[in-house]
């Protein structure tokens, strides 16, 4: 094998090994792969977090809709809403060209990225 792809392969293994996206089983011989779901998983993460505020007239269809375009997005939704909760919003990991969307649509209040909030 020519030394520009070994160091090539080398490269790659330890990006994808930093990543978590490969580990060597010694007690096998074999390469764990991870699946297109974990994958997608960390993808869906690597976005920003925000919170999705819809006007109190939103119906629960409508906050359903956006739900599902953010992870048809490629975003992922860690806090869903809760029909019996006291405001009618999601959180979650958004994709920033999407949030321009949900910024723009009629039945949202607004939309506000996540952080810790503290008082003194």
């Amino acid at each position: 094998m020519r030394p520009i792809i070994k160091a090539a392969l080398l490269i790659t293994t330890i990006v994808l090994t930093v990543l978590g996206l490969y580990r060597y089983s010694h007690a096998t011989n074999s390469i764990v792969i991870p699946t297109t779901d974990q994958i997608a998983r960390m993808n869906a993460e690597s976005h920003d977090r925000y919170i999705v505020v819809f006007k109190e007239d939103a119906s629960d269809d409508d906050i359903t809709k956006y739900a599902s375009q953010v992870e048809s997005s490629g975003g992922k939704i860690t806090h869903p809403y809760q029909p019996s909760g006291i405001m009618k919003t999601f959180s979650g990991h958004i994709p920033n060209n999407f949030v321009t969307t949900l910024e723009g649509a009629s039945p949202i209040e607004y939309v506000e990225k996540d952080k810790i909030m503290t008082t003194q």
